[in-house]
C-alpha cells in the first residue's frame, strides 16, 4: 500500500511541476507583448476588437486580435484571418494559446475579446492569463442574466472582473458607470469615460462599408488617442475593417414582385441594443410598408426571450415570426404583453427556405424584416441564405 501511495505522490508532484513550468513559460510570453487590451462588455465586443485591430495597424503597430463572435477567429499579425477549431464547448485555456501565438508572431499589441460569461472565469482570465494593460467595458445592458445577475448593477459588477490592476480602463458614462468607477478605484486604476456616440457626425460614419454602431467607433477613437494615434489615421484603418461574420447588415432584395429589406441583428442579443437598432432603422420606414420581427429563440436564454418580447411588443410590428427552440417562452411573453394572437407565427425548427416562404406569403408590396434574438442555430443559416439572394448595403 505504501508503495502505491509513493508512486501516486511522485506522479502528482511531476504534474504540479509540469503545470508550474507551463505557467512560467506563459508569463514569459506575456511579457514579450507590450500592450494587451482586454475587451469586455455586454454588446459590441467583437466589433470593438476588430475596429481597434485595424485602426492600430494603420498606425504602424504589429497587432494581433482574437474575437469570439459568431465564429471565433484570430486576426494574425500578417493580416490572415484564421478560424479557431473548438471541441464541444469553449474553454478559457484558448486565451493561453492566443497569447502564445501573439508572442511568437512578435505582436506589439494583442486585442482580445473576453470569451467568458461566468464572472469567476472572467477574473481568472484577466488576473492569471492576460494581466492586461488596457481594460474596456463597452457597455452594461440586460443580457446573460442567468449568470451575471438580474440587475444592471449586478451585471456591471460581473463585468468589472476584467478591470486590470493599476492600469487604465475605458467605459461609457451610461448604465453601471458608478459600479465601474467604484471597482476601478478599488483596483487603483484610471477610469476614462469615452466620448458620447452623438459626437460623431453622419459624414464620419458614411465611409463604413457595413452598419457600425457609433458608440463602438467613439470608444475606439478614444483608445487610439490614448495610445498616440490621431483620429484621421484611426478612422482610415477602421474603414478597412473586416467585420465579424455576424455583423449588423442590411440585405435588400426584390422577391416574387415584393420588395424586402432584411436587417441582420441576430448577433445583437440584448433588448436594449436591439431597440436602439430598431429606432435607428425606423427613420427610413416607408409609408404603407409591413413590419416583421423575426426572432430566433434559444431555450437556454429564457431572460433574453422574455425581456425582448416585453420591449418589442410596444413597437409598430405587424407580424412576429418565431423560430428556433424554446419558442413557447417568447410566444407567451408576447401574449402577456398584449400582442394579439393573430400577429404571431410559430415556425419552430423549420429551415431557412420555409421560414422565408412564410415571409413572402404574409408580405405586402414593401416589407421590413428585423431579425434578432440569437445568431446560433437558425440565425446564421438564415443570413447565409439571404446573402446568397440579395444585395448587402448600409
Amino acid at each position: 500500500m505504501e508503495k502505491y501511495f509513493f508512486y501516486i505522490l511522485v506522479i502528482f508532484l511531476i504534474l504540479v511541476l509540469w503545470e508550474t513550468v507551463k505557467y512560467r513559460l506563459h508569463l514569459i510570453r506575456r511579457k514579450k507583448i507590450s500592450t494587451v487590451i482586454n475587451v469586455n462588455g455586454t454588446r459590441g465586443k467583437s466589433s470593438v476588437t476588430r475596429l481597434l485591430c485595424f485602426a492600430l495597424r494603420e498606425a504602424g503597430f504589429k497587432v494581433m486580435a482574437k474575437t469570439t463572435g459568431t465564429v471565433p477567429q484570430i486576426l494574425a499579425v500578417n493580416g490572415e484571418v484564421k478560424s479557431i477549431e473548438r471541441g464541444a464547448y469553449p474553454n478559457i485555456n484558448e486565451q493561453l494559446m492566443v497569447v502564445h501565438e501573439a508572442s511568437s508572431e512578435g505582436a506589439d499589441i494583442l486585442v482580445i475579446e473576453c470569451m467568458a460569461v461566468d464572472p469567476n472565469y472572467q477574473k481568472v482570465v484577466e488576473e492569471k492569463m492576460l494581466r492586461s494593460d488596457i481594460g474596456i467595458i463597452t457597455n452594461v445592458r440586460n443580457d446573460h442574466r442567468e449568470v451575471m445577475g438580474a440587475t444592471k448593477e449586478q451585471i456591471a459588477e460581473a463585468l468589472c472582473n476584467t478591470i486590470p490592476r493599476g492600469k487604465v480602463v475605458f467605459a461609457s458614462g451610461g448604465d453601471g458607470f458608478g459600479v465601474i468607477k467604484k471597482n476601478t478605484e478599488k483596483k487603483r486604476s484610471r477610469l476614462i469615460r469615452y466620448r458620447p456616440a452623438e459626437s460623431l457626425t453622419d459624414e464620419l460614419m458614411k465611409p463604413f462599408p457595413f452598419l457600425e454602431q457609433r458608440e463602438n467607433v467613439a470608444l475606439v477613437l478614444d483608445v487610439c488617442k490614448y495610445l498616440g494615434v490621431d483620429q484621421e489615421t484611426a478612422l482610415r484603418g477602421m474603414y478597412k475593417t473586416i467585420p465579424d461574420p455576424g455583423a449588423l447588415t442590411s440585405i435588400k432584395l426584390d422577391w416574387e414582385g415584393k420588395w424586402f429589406e432584411f436587417v441582420n441583428a441576430f448577433s445583437t442579443n440584448d433588448p436594449d441594443s436591439l431597440a436602439m437598432i430598431w429606432r435607428r432603422m425606423s427613420r427610413k420606414f416607408q409609408a404603407g410598408q409591413k413590419n416583421f420581427f423575426l426572432f430566433n429563440s434559444r431555450m437556454d436564454r429564457p431572460y433574453r426571450s422574455v425581456d425582448t418580447a416585453s420591449v418589442f411588443s410596444t413597437f409598430p410590428i405587424d407580424l412576429f415570426l418565431i423560430t428556433g427552440d424554446g419558442t413557447g417562452l417568447f410566444h407567451r411573453a408576447l401574449l402577456k404583453s398584449g400582442v394579439p394572437k393573430g400577429k404571431i407565427r410559430l415556425l419552430g425548427m423549420r429551415g431557412a427556405e420555409s421560414i422565408f416562404k412564410t415571409c413572402i406569403d404574409e408580405a405586402a408590396e414593401k416589407n421590413f424584416v428585423f431579425c434578432g434574438g440569437n445568431i446560433k442555430g437558425r440565425g446564421l443559416e438564415m443570413i447565409n441564405y439571404l446573402e446568397g439572394m440579395g444585395s448587402l448595403s448600409k
